[in-house]
């Protein structure tokens, strides 16, 4: 799809209004437009992603955190998100992956160990 800048501008303002609006539908189909656009703003990408994981819709947010992780290793937060949707997506393993990689990333995130745990418990390998 190929939509100008002031037109995308234009389409994120939508998205944005119909989330303050509580008109999923409407924010969605405006964000679906987005994602679907070439050379997308990565913070325009996080935002979807995140407004999934609001939505309690974190197996559409997995492709969008890890293609940002992807780009931003050692970024912490994309990490930690990815994490947390891959938890909530019932993939504790590659979950696990994640949040050590973010505690590698910031040791003083103590509650990463408790995501950690949990999901070692979901897998069956922590009581």
């Amino acid at each position: 799809m190929n939509i100008k800048n002031n037109d995308r501008a234009l389409v994120l303002q939508e998205a944005r209004e119909a989330r303050e609006k509580n008109q999923i539908d409407l924010a969605l189909e405006k964000y679906h437009i987005l994602k679907s656009l070439k050379n997308i703003n990565d913070e325009i990408l996080y935002e979807i992603a995140i407004y999934y994981g609001q939505l309690g819709k974190p197996k559409d947010a997995v492709p969008l955190f890890r293609s940002l992780a992807h780009k931003n290793k050692n970024h912490f937060n994309l990490n930690a998100n990815l994490a947390t949707a891959l938890s909530e997506s019932g993939a504790p393993s590659e979950a696990i992956e994640y949040f050590k990689k973010s505690l590698k990333i910031d040791p003083n995130r103590i509650e990463l160990n408790l995501n950690i745990a949990e999901n070692y418990r979901r897998l069956g390998l922590y009581d």
